[in-house]
């Protein structure tokens, strides 16, 4: 039966229909899908899809590598274009088998991290003198107790929070939900903000407010920890996600399983967590309770 041959952009829009019809993903990964297409399309040229070949794909991972593209970004890219090729072929426009593209291997950045003693000194110079503050100081504890990041903590919601079990329900990346536990420390720290949340007249039924009474943002967040870094002295650039960091980092540096790390974390793949991985023994309970559970004070001394 002959084929008929259409363009490569035809093509994709049909794709990504058909991801959408059967997958279900959201609007921001089907777009990301989408600006993948259309970057490897306007790369190929809008050929017709029978004329595709596998050095097509390899050739446009290879352009990206060299271009300095980030390796979680080219992996997406990879899977996506890969998916689109094998959709073309499935079609018997092409028969030619696609291999796996090798990335060359490129040194892991680790990221900068918080001792506790720096998470402990921005939390003493918080002047605990209205909501705001308790706010702020919920905020910071909770979102290093969880490892949670800066998208997750400003989007929790009120019953989102379990206090008699000690954990938070946390929507994460792709619509993905987990339970974290929050320890000694978190659970002090939102009983003493849900005592006083009301005072900021909620307009919203998001966990953390900022004036007004609307949900917290995360530039707000990130503007106030910047503020409170300078003022507990602290000389590096403190963002959000630099609690995540240490979240990760402090339980690994102390032996905790790097799958339970990965299950906190929300990370669907385990080699995004591996980029934490430092060498010890100890178990993922002790650690996990030394460091939230106990408190912050308590857990210095496994520093």
């Amino acid at each position: 039966m002959e084929v008929t041959a259409v363009k490569l952009s035809e093509q994709a829009r049909a794709f990504l229909a058909e991801i959408v019809a059967e997958k279900g993903d959201s609007r921001k990964t089907v777009q990301a899908y989408s600006t993948d297409l259309l970057q490897f399309i306007n790369f190929v040229g809008d050929k017709e899809d029978v004329e595709i070949l596998p050095n097509d794909v390899v050739a446009f991972l290879s352009h990206l590598t060299h271009e300095g593209v980030k390796e979680s970004t080219l992996q997406r890219k990879e899977v996506v274009v890969n998916c689109f090729y094998r959709y073309i072929q499935a079609q018997g426009k092409v028969d030619r088998p696609i291999g796996q593209f090798k990335f060359p291997r490129r040194e892991q950045r680790i990221p900068d991290v918080l001792s506790i003693d720096d998470i402990s000194r921005m939390l003493s110079a918080i002047d605990e003198n209205d909501p705001y503050s308790i706010r702020l100081k919920t905020m910071i504890i909770i979102a290093f107790s969880c490892g949670l990041r800066v998208s997750e903590l400003t989007g929790l919601k009120l019953n989102d929070v379990n206090l008699e079990q000690g954990f938070v329900r946390v929507l994460g990346k792709g619509g993905k939900e987990r339970l974290v536990p929050f320890g000694h420390d978190g659970a002090k720290a939102l009983t003493e903000w849900l005592m006083i949340r009301h005072k900021l007249n909620p307009k919203s039924d998001a966990l953390f407010l900022a004036k007004g009474g609307h949900k917290m943002t995360r530039q707000s967040f990130n503007q106030e920890l910047t503020n409170l870094a300078q003022t507990a002295g602290i000389t590096k650039r403190v963002t959000p996600h630099m609690l995540r960091h240490s979240f990760a980092t402090t339980l690994l540096e102390n032996g905790a399983p790097l799958r339970e790390v990965q299950e906190l974390l929300g990370h669907s793949d385990i080699e995004t967590t591996q980029i934490y991985t430092h060498v010890s023994s100890r178990s993922a309970r002790d650690i996990y309770d030394s460091i939230v559970g106990d408190g912050l004070e308590e857990a210095k001394k496994y520093n």
